[in-house]
């Protein structure tokens, strides 16, 4: 199963590695992918107060995808906020007929950012795949509030909380016909310098400074840029302002994550998104004859 995400460091948009806003897991080459599962996630609403009140009274949400266990993709930490916003974050999983069969079930969970204890659940909602009836073509896809079920532990909250997102059930030929090229830039502070790539170290076991979704890449941005083979480029290369601050940047104590959309006093790494638009060439020139 591959696994990616738009808006993560060392992954693609909606193809994506854990530790990249997209995220894509390594792909068994003798079971060649036959769908993926692509979610774009806008916001959550009315959650739970997972916090005491004295500690705020509020959530530090994030949400987690999973297709089984081994297979999860999270969203950033979005601080102090029952409606949390995630504008367009997208995720995909790259299944294959053996995936969906074992797995069966889309599960989501919806939990409270933690720093000194474990983090907590708030709630949950699943999809079932193997029934679909959802979405099938990317031209369908629309955002939908699916309501989640509340943790027992607080249960007892009036709340309804929901949660937007467009969810589609694509075949490989629908999902591949446009792809985004996904580069991830990292830097890292430290008191002396403030912000900079030549602050990453290998004793930290620092990513480089550029690395595209496939995991690789260098100190320059050429180094992790690559052309996707029969395809041709729609628009250049940009960061995303979408996530993270006005800048783009997302922020953690390490880069190992997790994830916030803004600097918090433990931030001494942060990594911003950039995005190039594909279109298959074979299509292209189909189009232009018909």
């Amino acid at each position: 199963m591959t696994i990616t995400t738009s808006n993560s460091p060392s992954s693609s948009p909606r193809r994506a590695s854990l530790s990249s806003p997209t995220h894509q897991s390594p792909r068994r080459k003798s079971t060649p992918p036959t769908h993926r599962l692509r979610i774009v996630l806008e916001k959550a609403t009315d959650l739970p107060k997972s916090d005491a009140e004295w500690a705020g009274g509020s959530s530090d949400p994030y949400v987690v995808f999973e297709f089984g266990p081994q297979n999860t993709l999270r969203t950033s930490v979005v601080d102090k906020s029952v409606n949390p916003t995630w504008p367009h974050e997208e995720f995909e999983f790259v299944l294959t007929d053996n995936d969906v069969e074992m797995h069966k079930v889309l599960n989501v969970y919806v939990k409270d950012y933690n720093v000194s204890s474990p983090d907590t659940l708030m709630a949950t909602m699943s999809l079932d795949v193997v029934h679909w009836t959802g979405a099938t073509k990317a031209s369908n896809v629309h955002i939908t509030p699916y309501p989640l079920i509340l943790a027992t532990s607080l249960a007892s909250q009036a709340v309804k909380p929901m949660l937007h997102m467009a969810v589609t059930y694509l075949t490989e030929a629908e999902a591949t016909s446009n792809v985004t090229g996904e580069i991830w830039e990292h830097e890292r502070w430290v008191p002396t310098q403030g912000w900079s790539k030549h602050n990453l170290s290998h004793l930290f076991l620092d990513p480089p400074a550029w690395v595209n979704e496939e995991g690789t890449g260098g100190d320059n941005f050429v180094d992790a840029e690559v052309a996707p083979t029969g395809y041709k480029p729609v628009d250049g290369w940009e960061y995303k302002v979408a996530k993270g601050d006005s800048a783009g940047w997302m922020y953690a104590g390490s880069f190992l994550g997790p994830w916030h959309n803004k600097k918090v006093f433990t931030s001494v790494a942060r990594r911003r998104l950039w995005e190039r638009h594909y279109t298959r060439v074979n299509q292209e020139a189909t189009a232009a004859s018909s």
